[in-house]
């Protein structure tokens, strides 16, 4: 009995050096294995917009593919610098009345090719201010706006757009059609702007110091007739490998009363 009450006390207190010698190894442990990193304001995340040098890179995401209808709308939906961006008269410009040039796979396109132009199947726009010598073209180029497309998928596209004023005859319409087969397009637009107005003048009031004096002239306008139509239809085929191969001809022709 007396034996195993000795071997009793002798196993407890192994047990409890045990206990005590890995407490002090655990607390002799370096900082690092319970170490906490704190890392404020990181925000880590795919950037769709790029700036390199003079360019801004844009791969719209898409939200914004869907949204506009034309390609006047995408490029104002994207805020690029500088511009000003009609969608109703179908122009873009900078802030300060310098040319803007659009080109699209490369090659410069003109108003009836950027309002048919399908926003879905863009995949990057890139805005080039101050374009070098490269562009090819005058001092008065002040920005260069180079939409990329995706690959192109054998199909067409169709649609009409219209602006017509409520009050007055004045409006402007397109039709389009487009069909795609592999790297060949045919497209077709026929655009229609037409004004009529009888009663168009302008009224003008000055005033002028002379001496301590003040003197008002009045200028009344006299009521002219403003009247015209113009009609254009625009035929073109474009055969495009990318990086590879770039063909394009457009003939165009128009009717102007």
């Amino acid at each position: 009995m007396k034996s195993k009450l000795i071997t009793l006390i002798f196993l407890v207190a192994i047990i409890g050096t045990s206990r005590a010698h890995a407490q002090e190894t655990a607390s002799a442990q370096p900082d690092s294995l319970h170490k906490e990193i704190t890392l404020d304001n990181l925000i880590v995340k795919e950037t769709r917009r790029q700036l390199k040098g003079d360019t801004i890179l844009i791969m719209p995401t898409s939200a914004q593919r869907r949204a506009p209808r034309t390609g006047y709308e995408l490029i104002r939906l994207l805020q690029l610098p500088t511009l000003r961006v009609n969608t109703i008269e179908g122009s873009i410009s900078t802030m300060d009345g310098g040319s803007v040039i659009v080109l699209v796979n490369g090659r410069p396109v003109e108003k009836q090719t950027l309002t048919a132009l399908q926003p879905k199947d863009v995949a990057s726009v890139a805005f080039v201010q101050n374009p070098g010598a490269e562009y090819g073209y005058d001092e008065n180029i002040v920005a260069v706006i180079e939409i990329v497309m995706k690959e192109r998928v054998n199909g067409y596209s169709a649609g009409f757009m219209g602006a017509n004023a409520v009050t007055t005859l004045n409006g402007e319409n397109m039709v389009y059609y487009k069909n795609t087969h592999k790297n060949s397009e045919f497209n077709v637009s026929l655009m229609s702007s037409y004004t009529s107005l009888t009663k168009r003048r302008i009224n003008e009031d000055d005033n002028y110091l002379i001496g301590d004096d003040w003197t008002k002239i009045e200028k009344r306008g006299i009521n002219t007739r403003l009247r015209f139509s113009q009609t254009s239809l625009q035929l073109g085929y474009n055969y495009f490998l990318p990086r590879s191969q770039h063909f394009d001809v457009t003939f165009e022709g128009g009717i102007l009363s």
